[in-house]
C-alpha cells in the first residue's frame, strides 16, 4: 500500500530585507490569502505567460 503525501510542496519565498518581508506579509494579509495562497498564484501566473509564449 503506497502512502499520499497530505500537503503539496512548500514555495518559499525570501526577502531582501525585514521590510520586505513585512510588506508582503501585509500585502498577503489585505488580500485575505496565505502566503502560501499567493505564492502559488503567482507561479500559476508564471506558467501560463511560459506557455502562452
Amino acid at each position: 500500500m503506497s502512502v499520499k503525501r497530505q500537503q503539496q510542496p512548500q514555495i518559499k519565498f525570501y526577502a531582501n530585507n525585514e521590510e520586505t518581508r513585512k510588506a508582503f506579509k501585509v500585502y498577503c494579509a489585505r488580500k485575505g490569502l496565505s502566503i502560501q495562497q499567493v505564492l502559488e498564484a503567482y507561479m500559476m501566473q508564471l506558467l501560463d505567460k511560459e506557455d502562452a509564449e
